[in-house]
């Protein structure tokens, strides 16, 4: 007789499938060690405290349990709270137990315990406030033939801030985020982030401020026969210079037309070396606000010994 090995396949197969069930149910009823890494969190700090330590972010655990619980452990996210209403003001040393591991599981299993860490090293600070001014770190540069007019609005100009006494005793400012603004030639608001390092432990009443800029197109001016002027320090019985005129064109924006105070735009000079025979020294240039040089005007001055 011929073996046909397709013979009561379907008995067959089912024999190998209940082979492997039964051999799957033997295998996860054991008990198995597993370890894996759950979410540390702090939670009730009492009112009017703050942490300003390194607060761990998560912590390794070991929990001893049969198959078919790890398998369904697997899927789960792990969170272990330390409770710090007991907590009070000043460094702290407080060990980690098994049972706050525990706790943090829905169900019972052989065995649970930490692994790392063991024991947390904290500080706590009494909580203070106050306000505090907005620094703005925008750069903005408008197009050619456009200017920012005025100052950049900055809204709210003061932000409230709390934090650990220490830190807030020497806080001056809270800064913006770096943000470069090209080719503007239009008025414009931008939502821009504050920015405090995670390690201040601060807490802003707002994330973000606004800021805004007036941009206008550019009108021009020359100025002829500007005198530049010598420092004080320049001994006019040695030394002279030349020229001691110059010409400059300037920029601004079209609505201070007829508010510019043009005897604020000063020329003078300084030689870094100090001044002696035959040395140029770089013209400096002083300008009201909003006000700015178009092309290139003269850079420095000769200088004569008497």
């Amino acid at each position: 007789m011929r073996f046909n090995p397709f013979n009561n396949l379907t008995l067959k197969i089912g024999a190998v499938l209940l082979a492997l069930l039964l051999w799957v149910h033997v295998a996860t009823n054991k008990a198995y060690e597993y370890q894996l890494d759950a979410t540390l969190v702090l939670s009730n700090v009492p009112a009017g405290l703050v942490l300003v330590s390194d607060f761990p972010s998560t912590m390794t655990l070991r929990v001893k349990a049969t198959g078919k619980q790890l398998i369904a452990l697997a899927t789960k996210d792990i969170v272990v709270q330390v409770d710090a209403s007991e907590f009070r003001e000043g460094s702290i040393e407080h060990d980690l137990t098994d049972r706050i591991a525990a706790a943090a599981f829905d169900q019972v299993y052989e065995r649970v315990e930490i692994a790392f860490p063991r024991k947390l090293f904290l500080r706590f600070e009494r909580v203070s406030e106050k306000n505090v001014l907005i620094e703005s770190e925008v750069k903005a540069k408008p197009a050619e033939g456009f200017l920012i007019a005025g100052r950049p609005r900055i809204e709210p100009e003061m932000i409230r801030v709390s934090g650990p006494a220490t830190i807030i005793r020497n806080l001056k400012k809270v800064s913006t985020a770096a943000v470069e603004l090209n080719g503007l030639t239009t008025s414009t608001s931008h939502k821009v982030r504050l920015m405090v390092p995670d390690s201040l432990h601060l807490s802003l009443s707002d994330s973000s401020v606004t800021i805004s800029l007036n941009v206008e197109p550019m009108a021009e001016r020359s100025l002829d026969s500007l005198a530049i002027r010598a420092p004080l320090d320049f001994d006019a019985s040695r030394f002279t210079y030349y020229p001691r005129l110059t010409s400059v064109r300037v920029g601004f924006p079209t609505s201070m037309r007829d508010s510019v105070d043009w005897r604020q735009i000063r020329a003078s000079f300084e030689a870094d070396g100090g001044y002696r025979d035959s040395t140029r020294a770089a013209i400096k240039y002083a300008l009201p606000g909003n006000v700015v040089l178009v092309g290139n005007p003269l850079d420095s001055v000769q200088i004569h010994q008497r």
